[in-house]
């Protein structure tokens, strides 16, 4: 796993500069450590999960935000490369949402029968400009597949994109006609 390769190598990497100590010798203490108290334990209130709209359903939802000037809307990302909004009610059905960006056909995604990839690809994150009123920007990361750069043959090389999109002024729909890719990140 790609994740846990660069972890680990990480950790060697600091592992290896701690053990040289900068090149100190570590002083010997002139008196015998305590063991650290351990805290009182606290009693927690009981919790319970709660469906916050339950006539809506998402498939594989990874964010759920709001975007500013547009506090009663939320925008929920779906890692297949789908941004959903609806108006923030918890009685909404799915005839209230609408698709405000479609990238299916450009996320390299887990269970995408166009360009399958793995559990840590697809639709990844998005975040609104901070005055969004006056930019219209919204920034997207997603992961893409360029054929021909290594990798398997069938899959290509993957890379980790982060792209600005336009908001409608209506603020429904981000179009996709408006990508301008800001960033390519080679994920080998």
């Amino acid at each position: 796993m790609r994740t846990k390769t660069t972890i680990g190598l990480f950790s060697a990497a600091c592992l290896a500069f701690v053990h040289q100590g900068c090149g100190k010798q570590p002083a010997e203490p002139s008196q015998p450590t305590k063991a650290p108290q351990t805290p009182a334990l606290v009693s927690l209130p009981l919790l319970r999960a709660e469906a916050a709209f339950p006539g809506l359903h998402f498939e594989r939802p990874l964010l759920a935000t709001h975007a500013p000037g547009y506090s009663g809307r939320l925008y929920v990302c779906e890692q297949q490369g789908r941004v959903w909004a609806f108006d923030n009610r918890p009685e909404a059905k799915p005839g209230d949402r609408h698709l405000a960006l479609d990238l299916t056909d450009a996320a390299l995604a887990p269970g995408s029968k166009t360009i399958p990839g793995e559990n840590e690809e697809g639709l990844l994150g998005l975040a609104f400009h901070p005055q969004l009123q006056k930019t219209c920007a919204v920034f997207v990361h997603y992961t893409v597949t360029a054929p021909g750069f290594g990798g398997s043959k069938d899959r290509g090389h993957r890379r980790g994109r982060l792209s600005r999109f336009t908001l409608s002024a209506d603020g429904w729909t981000m179009d996709r006609a408006s990508e301008t890719v800001l960033a390519e990140v080679d994920q080998p």
